[in-house]
């Protein structure tokens, strides 16, 4: 069970689940927020390196996570919310 997420620690989580890949990646969502926060129904709208699985990783980490009462004191009028998610592969010491 997730906890109450802000948008950065959102993103900071979504990116810890694309942290798998090869290289970093850009994956740009939009989900559907409940009137509770909960995230559901993720589109990627794009990913950049295409087809290395980097807009399905961040769909599947976002699905089920709820946004912080913080943020939802103001919820999109739309029901929907678009953000960027950002990977970056890092160098192990040493290299």
């Amino acid at each position: 069970m997730r906890t109450n997420l802000g948008r950065m620690a959102l993103i900071a989580l979504l990116g810890a689940g694309l942290s798998g890949c090869a290289s970093g990646g850009l994956v740009n969502l939009n989900c559907g927020v409940a009137a509770d926060g909960l995230l559901s129904n993720c589109l990627v709208v794009s990913e950049n390196p295409p087809n290395e699985g980097y807009g399905a990783a961040a769909a599947r980490s976002a699905e089920g996570t709820r946004l912080s009462e913080a943020t939802m004191r103001e919820p999109p009028a739309s029901g929907r919310i678009n953000f960027v998610v950002r990977s970056v592969q890092k160098t192990p010491a040493g290299s």
